[in-house]
């Protein structure tokens, strides 16, 4: 008889792993322990009754309701700025990332960069 293990999807949140390990090289303060974001995703999480008890959630609506109008990191500090940089890998293609750190959790904040002869007008 096989017991049921209560089996969990793990949905990672992080680029590549060697784009992580090159962000080292950026700047990027310890990007192997650190939580990883794609902004657009962060921005536009769904909310279901369990981020009702999570104080990331809390901290958001408060961030909100005192009227900053800007977004923040679940810590509650300013959003990072996120630079741009080229990681190209030996192998494959180079690509183009918008990455960030907040400055108290360390939280990394990242989006893929559309290259400049993919976007259209």
């Amino acid at each position: 008889m096989f017991l049921n293990l209560g089996w969990k999807m793990v949905d990672c949140d992080a680029p590549p792993y060697p784009v992580v390990q090159a962000s080292r090289l950026n700047g990027i303060h310890a990007p192997e322990d650190v939580r990883w974001c794609r902004l657009s995703r962060f921005l536009h999480w769904p909310m279901n009754g369990w981020d009702l008890v999570r104080p990331s959630w809390w901290r958001h609506f408060i961030t909100a309701w005192k009227g900053s109008g800007e977004a923040a990191c679940s810590c509650g500090q300013k959003l990072p700025v996120l630079e741009p940089w080229m990681y190209a890998d030996p192998v494959a293609e180079e690509t183009s990332f918008l990455i960030g750190q907040c400055s108290r959790c360390h939280t990394v904040f990242w989006e893929e960069a559309q290259p400049a002869h993919s976007r259209t007008r």
